[in-house]
């Protein structure tokens, strides 16, 4: 697994995020054609939303969550464990 930042998780993420709500749930005729798939990319979103206000708590610019940066090292490596498994 390749050592990432946060913010590159993030970004990464919201590409995602971008991308299945341009070209899948803004097309209306999936939803009618293909309601199991429509259904599947609107869980993905929702996880993927989901990932990204844990991780905009997490990031450390967050001057309202500054944490220890012990704390935060250790609570941002098992975080990155979990979401890049995605």
């Amino acid at each position: 697994m390749n050592a990432k930042t946060l913010e590159q998780v993030y970004h990464q993420m919201c590409t995602r995020r971008d991308a299945i709500s341009q070209h899948f749930l803004a097309d209306q005729s999936l939803k009618s054609s293909d309601p199991t798939s429509y259904e599947r990319y609107r869980k993905e979103l929702r996880d993927i939303n989901k990932r990204l206000r844990i991780i905009r708590q997490c990031i450390p610019a967050n001057p309202i969550l500054a944490l220890d940066k012990a704390v935060f090292t250790k609570a941002t490596t098992s975080f990155l464990q979990q979401v890049t498994t995605f």
